[in-house]
C-alpha cells in the first residue's frame, strides 16, 4: 500500500504528461501534467489517444497510428514525434509537444499496451529556430563581405591603370 502511495505521488507529479493506453487506443490513465500540456479536459480516461493527438492534422494522426501498431506488436524504439498546438488564447503562440511512445509487456488480463509521454519542447524548437536564422544571417554576411572584396579588388585595379594614364598622359 505504501509503494502504491509512492508510485501515484510520482506519477502525478511528474512534470511531464504520462497516459497509459489500452489496446483500443483509449487512456487507461493519466496524469495531470498529460490534460495541461494538451490544453483541454479531453486528456481524460477513456478518451482516445488517437483522436485526442491527431486532431492537430493528418500526418500526426499517421504517426500516431503507427506508433500504438508497433506497440501493440511489442516493438522497441518507437520514433518519437511532435504535434503543434494553438497557443492559448491572446498569446498567438504555437506550442510543440514532443510525444514518446513505449510499448508495455502485456501479462495475463493486462489490456495495456503503451505508454504515452507528452513533453513541452516549444522553447527549444524556438531556439532551433533562432538559431537557424542567426546561421543564415551569418552566410549572408559572408556572401556579403566575399562580395565587397572581390569589388574591392576590381576598384583597385581601375584606379591604378587611371593613376597610370595620368602619368603618361597630360590632362
Amino acid at each position: 500500500r505504501t509503494s502504491e502511495h509512492r508510485f501515484s505521488r510520482f506519477f502525478q507529479s511528474a512534470p511531464f504528461g504520462i497516459a497509459v493506453i489500452d489496446a483500443d487506443g483509449a487512456i487507461a490513465n493519466a496524469n495531470t501534467s498529460f490534460a495541461r500540456l494538451l490544453l483541454d479536459g479531453g486528456a481524460q480516461k477513456g478518451a482516445n489517444i488517437e483522436e485526442l493527438l491527431g486532431r492537430t492534422n493528418a500526418t500526426v494522426r499517421k504517426q500516431i497510428e503507427t506508433a500504438l501498431e508497433a506497440a501493440r506488436e511489442g516493438k522497441a524504439n518507437i520514433p518519437p514525434f511532435d504535434i503543434v498546438l494553438a497557443g492559448a488564447k491572446g498569446k498567438g503562440r504555437e506550442l510543440v509537444r514532443r510525444v514518446y511512445v513505449s510499448a508495455l509487456t502485456r501479462s495475463g488480463a493486462n489490456q495495456e499496451i503503451a505508454i504515452v509521454y507528452v513533453h513541452d519542447v516549444t522553447d527549444a524548437k524556438a531556439l532551433e529556430h533562432r538559431v537557424a536564422q542567426a546561421q543564415k544571417l551569418e552566410a549572408v554576411g559572408t556572401l556579403a563581405g566575399g562580395i565587397a572584396h572581390d569589388f574591392n579588388n576590381v576598384l583597385t585595379a581601375i584606379i591604378g591603370f587611371s593613376d597610370l594614364l595620368l602619368q603618361m598622359h597630360k590632362p
